[in-house]
């Protein structure tokens, strides 16, 4: 049984605007908006009326994620803004915040993403995400947390370049 690391931290709502759609990723979506819809006039001008209900249906769908998006990572920020601790333990991960007070078992972990700034630990149903900054943990326990999370999660962790 190993030593439970525990990690304090206090996240500001300004700290998490890694979380809030960048311009490049509205300007990505927009483009997807505009090949659906261009791919369903095209298929409407041909005799094939279910492609081009499948593509201004996917049209659709990409314009309520666009809407929908922000407000859903403002939701995020604010849940996790705050003082926060966090123990993780052979057991799982207790998550104790301004806004929210969880305890997760490692089973329940959908995927530890491990990202140059930050871990991003995100779980199933019912699903949440938690942001872990690696600047809260001491340079020196850097590596040895990032050991220990990647045992502990198992096939779920997976290493990010942004």
């Amino acid at each position: 049984m190993a030593e439970p690391v525990t990690v304090e931290f206090d996240l500001e709502p300004t700290a998490l605007a890694d979380l809030l759609p960048r311009k490049n990723e509205k300007v990505g979506q927009c483009g997807f908006v505009g090949i659906f819809v261009l791919a369903g006039a095209l298929a409407a001008s041909q005799p094939n009326v279910p492609a081009a209900i499948f593509f201004f249906g996917m049209a659709a769908l990409y314009v309520v994620g666009m809407v929908r998006l922000p407000k859903v990572r403002e939701a995020m920020a604010l849940r996790l803004a705050g003082s926060t601790k966090i123990q993780f333990t052979d057991w799982g991960m207790e998550f104790t915040g301004a806004n929210v007070a969880e305890r997760v078992p490692w089973a329940r972990f959908k995927r530890v993403n491990d990202r140059p700034a930050l871990w991003v630990l995100q779980t199933k149903a019912p699903i949440a995400t938690f942001l872990v900054p690696k600047s809260a943990v001491p340079a020196a326990y850097r590596e040895q947390l990032t050991g220990r999370l990647a045992g502990w999660s198992g096939a779920a962790y997976k290493i990010r370049k942004k």
